[in-house]
């Protein structure tokens, strides 16, 4: 198993890298 952690300001790009995650079938969970 791997966890992938993703940090950074707003407009950072890490809403959109939680998207493409979902696309290719990986879990998300949004904390916050």
């Amino acid at each position: 198993m791997k966890i992938i952690g993703l940090i950074g300001l707003p407009g950072s790009g890490k809403g959109e890298a939680s998207r493409i995650a979902m696309q290719q079938g990986l879990t998300v969970l949004v904390m916050g």
